[in-house]
């Protein structure tokens, strides 16, 4: 049973053709949130055996699953610690858009999170902004100290 909701309303059927999601979890006690983005499916390239392969060149095959976004409660580890410690139905799990491509999703999540400056901001688990994949940006008070006065000098 999915957790999530879109508008208001149950989410539990993925749309024909929609690639994934831009979300955003909220922990009601404290207003604090996480935005990120999820895919429907999972891919994944699987060899062909022997007897699969054609004349040509292919050598793998294509398998798509279902991600588990039903019951995903997203990457952060600090959140994923409030919600094993606080419970889940003490967060708010919310779709704010479904997504046709892997670009829509990359490009929404990434906007969104530059606009509410979440790697700056207390109220949001966020770490990075992206996947986070490379780094970890989080940063420290006297990082954030040296940025204000630069942007004042600018």
């Amino acid at each position: 049973m999915s957790h999530w909701t879109l508008n208001g309303n149950p989410f539990t059927e993925v749309p024909d053709k929609a690639f994934g999601f831009v979300y955003c979890i909220t922990n009601t006690n404290t207003g604090k949130k996480y935005l990120g983005r999820k895919q429907f499916t999972s891919t994944r390239r699987k060899p062909l055996t022997k007897t699969q392969k054609k004349a040509g060149r292919v050598k793998r095959t294509v398998i798509k699953s279902d991600s588990g976004w039903g019951s995903y409660t997203g990457s952060n580890t600090l959140l994923n610690e409030d919600i094993k410690n606080i419970g889940i139905n003490i967060f708010l799990f919310e779709i704010l858009v479904v997504c046709y491509t892997k670009g829509q999703c990359n490009y929404i999540e990434e906007t969104l999170q530059h606009k509410y400056n979440v790697v700056w901001d207390d109220n949001y688990y966020n770490d990075a902004v992206g996947s986070g994949k490379w780094m970890t940006v989080k940063l420290p008070e006297s990082v954030k100290e040296q940025i204000k006065i630069i942007d004042k000098t600018l």
